[in-house]
């Protein structure tokens, strides 16, 4: 679909001019929702990223002490 050429003379002008303007709106809703689904993303995966930073540092004194565990195994069996 490209642009419509100008009619000079009777109302094929005004017809192609409202069906760019038609097609102008729609464009800019469909804008305004691609930026709405856009900022919601944005928002659940910050709100993600900062649950599994929350769960990191819950879980490093285990794996700090699962470490030491495993350090202590190899050592008094001598690998």
């Amino acid at each position: 679909m490209g642009i419509m050429p100008r009619n000079r003379g009777g109302e094929g002008g005004i017809v192609a001019v409202d069906m760019l303007s038609e097609r102008a709106t729609m464009m800019r809703e469909s804008v305004q929702k691609s930026q709405s689904i856009t900022d919601n993303m944005v928002s659940i995966l910050g709100s993600f990223d900062h649950r599994l930073s929350a769960l990191e540092t819950a879980m490093r004194p285990t794996q700090i002490r699962t470490h030491a565990i495993g350090r202590l195994m190899r050592t008094s069996i001598g690998l």
